[in-house]
This record gives C-alpha cells, sequence and structure tokens, in this order.
C-alpha cells in the first residue's frame, strides 16, 4: 500500500501544484483573503445578537437596531465588497495600475447588474449575486491586461510630447473592456448576472448535499494522505461556496428566519477540523499515551498547537501522510463525524453555521461561537474528540508497537 501511495503522490503531485498556482485561484484567494476582517467583524455582531440567552437579550434590546448595522452593512452590501476586492486583487497579481484597474472592475459589476431600464437590480449588492461579483471583475481585470499588453496603450507618434497621445489613448483598454460588457449585458437575452447565477446554481445545490459534502472530504482527506496539502486544492475551489452560505446564514438569523444552508463555512469545523484537518487533536491525545519515546514527546511537543488548530508537527512528525496505518482513519473518522454532524444539523438537534470564528478558536468554544451561542453544539463538539480517540487508538497503538519495538531493537544494537 505504502508504494501504491507514492506512485500516487508522484503523479498527482505536479499536476495539482501548477493547478493551485493557476492565476486565477491565486487572485480569488487573494480577494477572499481581503475580504475576511469584514466576516470576521459582520460576524461578531451576529453572535453579539443571537446569543439565545433571555438575560442577555434583555440587556441588549435597546441597542439591538444599532449592533444590527454592521451586520446588515457587511452582508447585505457583501457581493459589492467581493467585487471591489477580487478587482483590486486582479489588478495587483496583472501589474496594472491599481485605481485604473479597480475601478474598471467595478463598473463592468454594476454594468452587468443593471436591468433593462438602466437601474440597478434590488439584488445587486447582496450574497445571491456573489458569484457574479467573483467572475465578472476578474473577467474585466484579465481583459484590461490583455487589452494594454496588445498595443491598446500610448504611443508616441512624430515630434509630438509624449503626453499628448497619451492623454488621449491611455484610457483605450478601459473603453474597450467597458463597451464589450456593455454589448454583452444589451444585446443577450439573459442578463450576464442572471446567467452566471443560473449556472452556479446546480453547484451551490451539490456542495450542500450530503453526497456533495462526503465527496468533498473523501478528496481532500486523500490528498492529505498522499502528502499534498488538499485544503489548498480543494478548498480554493470550494471556500466561495462556504462563503456564501455562511452570510446568507448570518442575514437569516439577523432578520429572524432559520438558517438553511448546513454546509456554510465553519461546517468542516463538526468533526474534519477539530485540532487540524483529521482531527489531529484525537491523535495528539493518543500520542500522550504512546510507550515510544518520541511519539510520547511528540504529543506533549503538539498538544498545546493542537488545542489552537495546528497539527503540523503531529501531521508530518508521526507522520499521518504517506502512513498507511493512520490514512485509513485519518480519512474515515471526518467522513463520519461530518456525516453526523450533517443529519444532526439538518433534523435541528444542534445549529447550523451562522459566523465565522477565527481558525485558531479551540474546539467546543468554536462550536459554541459560529452556531451563535448553542450550547448543543459544543457538547457535540466534544463528543466528537471522544468518538475520534476511540476510533483512532487501535491504529495508533499498533503503529506506536511497531515503532517501540524498533527503538527497542536500536537501543540493543547500540
Amino acid at each position: 500500500m505504502a508504494k501504491t501511495m507514492e506512485k500516487m503522490q508522484l503523479a498527482l503531485d505536479p499536476v495539482l501544484t501548477k493547478f493551485s498556482n493557476l492565476k486565477i485561484l491565486l487572485i480569488l484567494n487573494m480577494g477572499l483573503n481581503f475580504i475576511g476582517p469584514l466576516v470576521l467583524i459582520g460576524s461578531l455582531f451576529v453572535i453579539v445578537t443571537q446569543f439565545p440567552w433571555v438575560g442577555w437579550q434583555h440587556f441588549i434590546q435597546p441597542v439591538l437596531p444599532q449592533l444590527k448595522v454592521p451586520i446588515q452593512l457587511i452582508f447585505n452590501y457583501f457581493s459589492l465588497l467581493v467585487a471591489i476586492n477580487m478587482s483590486f486583487a486582479a489588478t495587483k497579481l496583472n501589474q496594472l495600475s491599481p485605481q485604473t484597474g479597480t475601478s474598471i472592475g467595478i463598473i463592468a459589476y454594476l454594468m452587468v447588474n443593471l436591468t433593462a431600464t438602466g437601474h440597478l437590480s434590488r439584488t445587486a449588492f447582496g450574497p445571491a449575486n456573489f458569484f457574479t461579483a467573483i467572475i465578472v471583475p476578474i473577467l474585466a481585470i484579465e481583459g484590461l491586461n490583455w487589452l494594454s499588453n496588445h498595443n491598446f496603450h500610448p504611443q508616441n507618434t512624430g515630434n509630438l510630447p509624449p503626453a499628448v497621445p497619451a492623454s488621449f489613448l491611455s484610457g483605450l483598454p478601459a473603453l474597450g473592456v467597458l463597451l464589450v460588457t456593455g454589448l454583452l449585458q444589451w444585446l443577450s437575452p439573459w442578463s450576464i448576472s442572471t446567467l452566471i447565477q443560473w449556472i452556479f446554481t446546480p453547484l451551490i445545490v451539490g456542495f450542500n448535499s450530503f453526497l456533495g459534502i462526503m465527496v468533498i472530504l473523501f478528496l481532500t482527506l486523500l490528498l492529505w494522505g498522499l502528502g499534498i496539502h488538499g485544503n489548498n486544492v480543494i478548498g480554493a475551489l470550494l471556500s466561495p461556496f462556504f462563503l456564501q452560505s455562511l452570510v446568507l446564514n448570518g442575514l437569516n438569523v439577523t432578520d429572524g428566519q432559520a438558517a438553511t444552508r448546513i454546509t456554510a463555512d465553519g461546517f468542516l469545523n463538526f468533526g474534519m477540523n477539530i485540532g487540524g484537518t483529521g482531527a489531529i487533536l484525537a491523535l495528539t491525545l493518543c500520542a500522550l499515551t504512546a510507550k515510544s519515546k518520541r511519539f510520547k514527546e511528540l504529543g506533549h511537543m503538539s498538544l498545546a498547537p493542537s488545542c489552537f488548530g495546528i497539527s503540523e508537527a503531529v501531521m508530518f512528525g508521526l507522520p499521518v501522510v504517506m502512513n498507511p496505518i493512520l490514512v485509513i482513519p485519518f480519512i474515515g473518522i471526518p467522513m463520519l463525524l461530518q456525516g453526523l454532524t450533517y443529519i444532526l444539523m439538518q433534523a435541528h438537534v444542534i445549529g447550523m453555521v451562522v459566523a465565522q470564528v477565527p481558525w485558531t478558536t479551540p474546539t467546543i468554544l468554536n462550536g459554541f461561537l459560529v452556531t451563535g451561542g448553542d450550547w448543543r453544539a459544543a457538547v457535540w463538539q466534544l463528543i466528537e474528540l471522544l468518538i475520534a480517540i476511540v476510533i483512532y487508538w487501535p491504529f495508533f497503538h499498533a503503529y506506536d508497537r511497531q515503532t517501540w519495538q524498533e527503538e527497542q531493537l536500536q537501543a540493543v544494537s547500540n
């Protein structure tokens, strides 16, 4: 099995490395990173306003409308904020003028949201338009970059000072982008925004389904098991879907409605990311009982970082990657726990994720906060940790015994 895993790694690693370095993915990651602090701010106010304690709700009642303002400003205008940040990210990676590039990206985004009468659509700024806010600015900036690199830029002619032709020609690439955008919008039987939403709707439904999330988990964990950063490959594509679901859930509960998206950003904290990818905190706790001196030292050294979701020491120190013994529970445990979590959330036994917290927030506290103060979610994360320990234990014990015997033989030979 070890040889098979090694062959798979050698075959997949160069392909997936190139894939993860595609310009469009780099722009996407950069743009979403720029918007991250605003999501955390909005989420903070969601948590504050959603704490289910009666005394707390009575206490904040006089200022509740004011506390909801940051949520409404950030989440109701989320797509506009995303379009701004995607425009800036694309401009930065293409090394264009940040002022011109960002402006063109925003204008192109607004143009595709115009109605037949020339007014902005009511959904132009909200999270429903999220994918339009990603795709249109990126395409607009890529078009601007292409035109700028194909002689659609100022060139001096004759004895005229450079400033003369520059003043007339500097806006040609930008004009070209806006003309093409306008023609596509006005000549198409459907608006570009509507078309993009129509294309992405099946994907949104699929990734919010039980089968969809199970496939995602399996592929991500399999890549990790092969020594490839699964989150950088799979997560880069899926983070927009999870983020849109989070914003929609946050808006719903703020407006007094129920959250509807199970696989919102933060859902993977209920199994996969308990102490790091693969529920590594459970494996770290198992290491504290190891017979192997190296494993026991690693467990003590890694316990504190694992409590805050930092798992590299265990992942590569035991190691878990490329390990035929540990890779089985490493893949199976998160899939089991996330599957159970999906069922519990669907049945409303525990709350759905409505807020984002820093990724280093410890397990149990994490579950409590991301669900807006649902104590049942915190208890469920504790139960998940115990389940993960029980399942990891026999696999780790077998690996520990094998390693301990090797250490004993080495000690005798020395």
